[in-house]
């Protein structure tokens, strides 16, 4: 399936312009944050931070999963475990969140979109490329992991990824909040069929639980959710991220892709995703947007406790491949056909800012392309590109 074809994007426009995507964040010296160490390790570096982090890492992973690359894909995991592993303490077996270029730490904890990701890039390398060594035995190392996230809270002192009674994502492990962008249901479905026979029930029920908990996270009026929810989906302000800001941009794309890969398009929430196309179209257009709480009145001129300005949008490049992606939950038309062509016209974003905004745009485009997919056993893409 493919929405650049159905909106009449011929498929060599298609490669060509993927190309130019791959170059930009992989090979191009003014743009890249793709960094190989030729010692058999790789990072992508969060050009805003000036660090690395276990969300860039598990994306790098799952887009060398999709691009067929199992070099590419063994070297941010083999940079991941050198540098990123917890290996003693309540949190063994979880990745410290970031750590700067050199691999030294800058963290302790973790933040559980990372983990989700590796798990389910894990396994469906299993599928695609089948099992190495060590941590190479993709799928090993992914039950491994998910195990920590499910049953952790089994252990003294431990506190787990997923909340045992309602099995929502936590936040971050230490506390009993969500962040509705963490909500992977499709992942979940992956973990279910791959992962460890003991909580296929229990990830099932995670993705039943997870479409629900976004239908309450989503504003039924205008679609937007906040960053931090609690577990009723009511926003929660901790450290000022209370608003539709830049972790949400990726709830309506997620949602997107979950009907992609499953089938499962729930009305209700396709709802949710077309009250957010329709809140947003013409505005996004602007040269500075404002942030919304999720009731779509302006937040104003106030801040995160880390000093992010709430103002304008701090990412409109993220926000608009959010918005293009979730294109695959909602039917071919006018307004599809506008997010997916406003989404075709704009260009990368350059500057510091750049590894978010670039990394939602690749994966939007994958997604619009049919190129970003769940892999099952023995299956095998039909069109590959790789960076150059």
């Amino acid at each position: 399936m493919s929405k650049f074809t159905d909106f009449g994007y011929t498929q060599a426009q298609i490669d060509e312009k993927f190309q130019q995507v791959l170059d930009t964040i992989f090979t191009n010296e003014e743009t890249k944050f793709y960094y190989d160490n030729g010692d058999g390790t790789a990072y992508f570096t969060d050009t805003g931070n000036d660090d690395v982090r276990t969300e860039g890492m598990s994306y790098g992973m799952m887009i060398a999963l999709q691009l067929d690359d199992q070099a590419m894909f063994n070297k941010f995991w083999a940079w991941v475990n050198k540098y990123m592993l917890i290996t003693d303490g309540p949190m063994h077996g979880f990745f410290k969140w970031s750590a700067q270029r050199s691999g030294v730490s800058n963290a302790e904890g973790s933040a559980p979109d990372g983990e989700e990701f590796f798990a389910a890039a894990l396994l469906m390398a299993a599928n695609r490329w089948g099992d190495g060594e060590g941590i190479f035995n993709y799928t090993a190392e992914a039950k491994s992991l998910l195990h920590e996230m499910v049953h952790k809270d089994e252990e003294e002192g431990g506190r787990g990824m997923f909340d045992p009674e309602t099995t929502y994502i936590r936040f971050v492990a230490e506390m009993d909040i969500s962040d509705p962008s963490y909500h992977l249901p499709h992942f979940y479905e992956v973990y279910a069929q791959y992962g460890n026979e003991e909580d296929r029930a229990f990830f099932e029920r995670a993705a039943d639980a997870s479409r629900e908990y976004l239908k309450k996270a989503m504003n039924p009026e205008t679609g937007m959710s906040a960053e931090y929810a609690n577990y009723d989906g009511t926003p929660n302000d901790f450290r000022g991220h209370g608003s539709f800001f830049s972790d949400a941009y990726r709830i309506a794309a997620n949602v997107g892709l979950d009907a992609a890969w499953t089938g499962k398009v729930d009305a209700e929430l396709t709802d949710r995703v077309v009250k957010l196309q329709e809140f947003y179209k013409g505005q996004i257009e602007q040269e500075n947007i404002p942030v919304y709480w999720i009731d779509g009145t302006i937040v104003g001129d106030k801040e995160t406790e880390d000093g992010q300005s709430l103002l304008y949008v701090k990412h409109p490049v993220a926000l608009k491949a959010g918005m293009a992606q979730s294109t695959l939950a909602t039917p071919n038309n006018e307004l599809s056909k506008y997010y997916v062509d406003l989404f075709w016209n704009m260009p990368m974003r350059d500057g510091v800012y750049r590894y978010y905004d670039n990394l939602l745009y690749l994966f939007a485009f994958m997604s619009l392309a049919g190129m970003y997919n769940k892999y099952d056993k023995q299956a095998s893409a039909d069109r590959v590109l790789v960076p150059n």
